[in-house]
């Protein structure tokens, strides 16, 4: 079994913590980034976009788990992708308007590599595996029969 179908057969619990994982390994590259950068301001964009897109990617998670049914499944992919998006959005918004100390630390530059990685990651956790039976058909030795064309009289 590979480590994608393994980590999609995981738990709900489990996969929060793989996504938390991945969003805490990116802070340890982002943090010290921003506090470069500009000084504790730029840490706290980092820290505040790691935040925000881990919040936005659990809710998503959330949302999916609620939605595994195959029945439901459609909405789960969809509610998750407007949470996932509307969240980081929302608060490039606010942080553009509000928080002009965050925007000029480059909040924006440290959101949209949070995004995508959550992105992915939260992707990789939320499809399902390929269960479905193999389409090709069983081989027989008999030719096909073709129920068009009539049976010639005995």
């Amino acid at each position: 079994m590979d480590l994608q179908h393994q980590l999609r057969e995981m738990g709900f619990p489990a996969r929060l913590r793989v996504l938390t994982a991945v969003v805490a390994l990116v802070g340890v590259v982002a943090i010290p980034v921003g506090l470069a950068t500009a000084g504790p301001m730029g840490a706290a964009a980092a820290l505040a976009a790691g935040g925000i897109c881990l919040f936005s990617g659990v809710v998503a998670l959330l949302v999916a788990e609620l939605c595994r049914v195959p029945e439901l499944f459609l909405w789960g992919v969809l509610g998750g992708m407007g949470v996932r998006m509307a969240l980081p959005l929302a608060a490039a918004a606010l942080v553009h308007y509000r928080a002009e100390g965050l925007a000029n630390a480059g909040f924006m530059y440290y959101l949209v590599p949070f995004y995508l990685i959550v992105l992915v990651t939260e992707t990789v956790l939320t499809l399902p595996t390929n269960t479905a039976p193999s389409c090709q058909a069983e081989r027989t030795d008999e030719a096909p029969v073709d129920a068009s064309t009539p049976e010639p009289p005995a």
